[in-house]
């Protein structure tokens, strides 16, 4: 079981359920206007191991079973850069410790950003809320790991305007 938090309009879910059919997937966005959108998308694809919730990720850990998530992805999730709103950021220790409710004991957080101050805070939070950091990179499109990456809509915008070096 894969829960996406933060789906907005479903690309990545939508093609994840798609390259894995026997996982079941849960998309869980708070703006009903974009949930609409990746529901659309699902139903057009003919995705039947997905299903979506309209919901802030504030409560999640109060409606979903123990222990019940393999992978929790959180993709380019807003930054909220100022200092004052750290708190807010999903990968706020808060947020993560509310997040072990409903992951599995070996279950795990796939996270990505674009954002350096973000990605370099959420370093430093995970260990807090007492996690283990493994395959950590950042460059993801020039490493191992993108073999297996399936990119957001967002991702394709900042991956295909990207300066390329080399």
């Amino acid at each position: 079981f894969h829960v996406e938090i933060g789906c907005g309009k479903g690309g990545f879910t939508v093609n994840t359920a798609l390259k894995y059919p026997d996982v079941n997937f849960l998309a869980v966005e708070r703006i009903r206007d974009v949930i609409m959108v990746a529901m659309e998308r699902a139903h057009n694809a003919g995705v039947d191991n997905l299903k979506f919730h309209n919901f802030d990720v504030a409560g999640l850990h109060e409606i979903l079973p123990e222990h019940c998530v393999d992978v929790l992805y959180i993709n380019f999730c807003d930054p909220w850069p100022k200092k004052r709103n750290a708190r807010r950021r999903l990968t706020f220790h808060r947020f993560l410790e509310n997040y072990k409710n409903f992951l599995k004991s070996d279950g795990e957080i796939h996270f990505k950003t674009d954002n350096r101050d973000l990605f370099d805070f959420s370093l430093e939070q995970f260990p807090i809320a007492g996690y283990e950091m493994k395959d950590i990179t950042f460059d993801l499109h020039n490493s191992e790991y993108n073999e297996n990456n399936v990119m957001t809509e967002y991702e394709k915008l900042f991956f295909h305007r990207s300066p390329r070096i080399g």
